[in-house]
């Protein structure tokens, strides 16, 4: 290897290890947040990002659904099926998401995550549905 591509591998590992770095302070706090969700919502969903991206959590946290929130999604639901409407679908489904998200808290950060993760509502009304259902147990085993 030449001396530039050893310099260049030294400069890629030194930056891998400040993004690792910085990757984990934001776990810690995201952990940290998680402990205070779990004393004020009980059981919560968390949601682990595809990729790390600077100034945005590791994580999304959801709390479950309430039974009149839950009712409502799949009265949605059940109409937008109805009518063949995927958009009313989506509408629902993005609804029950983003009514049950929980971490990070507030309309901008939510947005700046959904910028960055553009697809993050799909898992997170999958975890907020897994919640309100309950899991399905093999006979046999608990």
């Amino acid at each position: 290897m030449s001396s530039k591509s050893d310099e260049l591998e030294k400069k890629l590992e030194a930056m891998r290890a400040t993004r690792a770095q910085a990757e984990e302070t934001q776990y810690e706090a995201d952990l940290e947040a998680r402990i205070e969700l779990e004393v004020e919502h009980g059981t919560i969903a968390a949601v682990k990002v595809s990729r790390f991206s600077p100034g945005q959590p590791t994580h999304a946290y959801l709390r479950t659904p309430t039974g009149p929130e839950y009712k409502r999604y799949k009265d949605q639901i059940h109409r937008a099926v109805d009518r063949k409407s995927v958009p009313a679908q989506q509408d629902a489904i993005d609804l029950l998401a983003r009514t049950c998200w929980v971490y990070p808290a507030g309309d901008e950060a939510q947005k700046a995550m959904l910028a960055a993760f553009p697809g993050l509502l799909t898992p997170l009304f999958t975890a907020a549905s897994s919640l309100a259902e309950g899991k399905a147990v093999e006979e046999g085993k608990s």
